[in-house]
């Protein structure tokens, strides 16, 4: 089984069987359901997050980890500009370091 199956397999377990749609995580906050124009996060997009300086991209990115990560995923965090947010990480996915690898 793959880590899309048993991603899939925990969220029926979790909403029930006819209660998805199609695959995703349901987004937990009403102001990100009105920013993605959704209440699912599908898992065959792929997002490009990119900014101004210091508006808390990488913040949000750890956030987005983490709604993945209680929906029984994990994420790979690759860093681009050399500063990974290590202290975020850290306070963000206290609980679930293991299931967040980043380079």
């Amino acid at each position: 089984m793959d880590l899309v199956d048993k991603l899939w397999s925990s969220l029926k377990t979790k909403y029930g069987e006819g209660s998805l749609d199609y695959r995703g995580i349901e987004l937990p906050h009403l102001s990100v359901q009105f920013l993605f124009q959704s209440n699912v996060l599908p898992l065959d997009r792929v997002f490009h997050l990119r900014g101004v300086e210091s508006t808390c991209k990488s913040s949000f990115c750890v956030q987005m980890a983490k709604w993945f990560i209680e929906a029984g995923g994990f994420c790979v965090y690759i860093d681009a500009e050399g500063k990974a947010p290590t202290d975020i990480i850290r306070y963000m996915l206290a609980d679930n370091l293991d299931q967040f690898k980043y380079f």
